[in-house]
């Protein structure tokens, strides 16, 4: 059972999302960035719209690694990106002294950062950030990238972790994992919710939110909610 004050932090947390109207759950039903699918998405975009929030939320996750050497906050496009620059900016200001940033940009499937950055990353402890992780595998993307140049990854913060953090955990091992929420939510595989999941019972596709639209695309035969 959490403290009872970490179950505040949550419920405030939590209501910061929901007020933003930032979790949705119809209409139809999900694509992730994964390729999973479920019922609820967690639309970042309407958390980062307001800066004062972002700011707030970003300092809880400064906060939590006040205690760790930190050289570098480094965050994917895009919503870790914001997150790295408020961050860094928080965690600069607790350690007084300067911590820097490295933003992560997509390359087909690989991530690449800019001409120069690496000097912020070769043999600097690093304080890996994302906004909302499910499977892990972007955060993996990004791992790699730190590890190939020669960073060494110390920690890891999101905003929401509604994936296994055991799972994650066992991926990035040796890292503090930290979310500020963590609730799983259900998921399926493509293959699986075709069985037993949303699309075994022809409920459609949201495309206006997460990966509907291109998952559409590929498969004409679903539905998209537009379509009803």
């Amino acid at each position: 059972m959490l403290p009872q004050e970490d179950i505040k932090k949550f419920n405030r947390f939590y209501e910061m999302f929901k007020k933003t109207g930032a979790i949705k759950t119809t209409p139809g039903h999900f694509v992730y960035a994964s390729g999973d699918h479920g019922g609820v998405y967690i639309d970042k975009k309407e958390i980062f719209k307001d800066s004062a929030q972002t700011s707030v939320l970003c300092e809880q996750v400064a906060e939590h690694f006040k205690n760790l050497d930190i050289d570098t906050v480094v965050g994917p496009e895009s919503g870790g990106i914001i997150m790295a620059n408020w961050v860094a900016m928080h965690s600069s200001r607790l350690k007084e002294r300067m911590v820097d940033t490295v933003h992560l940009f997509k390359k087909g499937s690989f991530m690449k950062i800019k001409q120069g950055d690496e000097r912020k990353m070769v043999g600097k402890k690093i304080l890996l950030v994302d906004d909302i992780a499910t499977t892990g595998g972007s955060l993996k993307k990004c791992a790699q990238v730190i590890n190939d140049i020669g960073g060494i990854i110390v920690g890891i913060g999101l905003l929401w972790l509604r994936g296994d953090i055991f799972k994650i955990a066992r991926m990035f091992q040796g890292s503090e994992i930290f979310p500020l929420i963590r609730v799983k939510l259900d998921g399926w595989g493509e293959e699986q919710c075709r069985l037993i999941g949303p699309c075994s019972k022809k409920v459609p596709i949201n495309i206006e939110h997460g990966h509907g639209a291109e998952f559409i695309k590929k498969h004409p035969e679903f539905k998209a909610v537009t379509d009803i």
